[in-house]
């Protein structure tokens, strides 16, 4: 494996195509102090799985596999991936298209981490950023994606035009 560590993941090279901004990226500083978070708080930590499921969709793809999206990542997979070399500009060159070709990988990020009806509560900007202002610029990050890579979606005749949030079930709503 090319000389690294045994545990270390090996992030992906990216396509050509990134971000049409850098603006939403977040800053090398942000991700080294989301990096130098041993235990964040609960509302980081969860953002920081769904940064490891995005930056691992381009492996899945290139492989010609489906993403195996598990209902809860081990912190200690989601620190191999937030530490791998190469991690500030695999998120500043990430290309969207790697989302866009796993549907079901973005289908699951909404559930868990973006929806109303997501297991351990919505996802929002203002409880990440008062949490860790570096992993607001992770959020908006994520965000940005996924908007991105359901935009794209919408405007493919084989994706269904219709969003998400109005194809989950009614009856996950929390009290």
């Amino acid at each position: 494996r090319s000389g690294i560590a045994r545990g270390m993941v090996q992030l992906p090279v990216l396509g050509a195509e990134t971000l049409s901004s850098s603006a939403a990226c977040p800053t090398a500083d942000d991700i080294l102090a989301v990096q130098r978070m041993h235990k964040p708080p609960d509302v980081v930590q969860r953002l920081c799985e769904g940064v490891h499921w995005v930056l691992l969709a381009p492996r899945f793809a290139r492989r010609g596999r489906a993403t195996p999206v598990k209902q809860k990542v081990e912190w200690r997979r989601v620190r191999q991936t937030l530490c791998a070399p190469g991690l500030v500009e695999a998120i500043s060159q990430y290309d969207v298209r790697h989302l866009q070709a796993s549907p079901a990988l973005v289908a699951h990020l909404k559930e868990k981490y973006f929806s109303p009806e997501a297991p351990d509560g919505m996802l929002l900007e203002f409880a990440v950023r008062s949490a860790s202002h570096s992993a607001g610029a992770l959020f908006s990050w994520v965000e940005r994606l996924l908007r991105e890579a359901e935009a794209e979606a919408a405007n493919s005749p084989k994706q269904p035009s219709t969003p998400l949030s109005m194809s989950l079930p009614s009856s996950a709503s929390k009290a």
